[in-house]
């Protein structure tokens, strides 16, 4: 978007891409007409339009946990790409948003290992997440190091370090 002049535009497709894979999550999950019924909730629900409509980077971290899900849900085809596909998608929500990344990475992870008792090939999926996120998480850190000079602080915090406050405008306690 920004090398088009036109950085509007990426959250609204964000929110597009959302409908279509929550659309298609559900029809997988149960039955075509779930799929009908969610993308048409989505499509009203306040929370997407708002987010897609803002430059707020919450539709990114939403994308990135159904891309999670549709990864998990198609593990048990090729547990080593859709393994690494899997844990790239935690990795890149952990770079957007680390706490939701955190949360996202233990909802993965147990739904993960809620597969072992019917089907072992999730065991050959979780190394291949391990080296999916360590690999998005290496190219983060890559980044920060290019960017901020140190791998542990990120661009944001580099550019806007004395701007950045605790919760709503609140002091840092820390």
């Amino acid at each position: 978007g920004h090398f088009l002049g036109v950085p509007w535009i990426i959250n609204p497709m964000v929110g597009t891409a959302i409908l279509f894979l929550l659309g298609w999550l559900a029809k997988e999950t149960w039955n075509e007409t779930s799929g009908k019924v969610s993308m048409i909730l989505g499509a009203f629900c306040p929370f997407l339009i708002m987010q897609s409509a803002s430059y707020m980077n919450h539709p990114s971290v939403v994308l990135a946990f159904l891309l999670s899900l549709f990864c998990l849900y198609k593990i048990s085809i090729s547990p080593i790409i859709f393994g690494a596909f899997l844990g790239g998608t935690v990795a890149w929500s952990n770079t957007i948003r680390p706490l939701d990344g955190g949360f996202i990475a233990i909802v993965v992870f147990f739904l993960l290992l809620g597969k072992f008792p019917r089907d072992r090939t999730p065991l050959r999926g979780l190394v291949a997440a391990l080296f999916g996120f360590l690999a998005v998480i290496g190219l983060n850190l890559l980044y920060n190091q290019a960017v901020a000079g140190t791998p542990f602080l990120t661009p944001y915090e580099y550019v806007w370090s004395d701007q950045i406050t605790f919760s709503f405008g609140s002091p840092n306690p820390f």
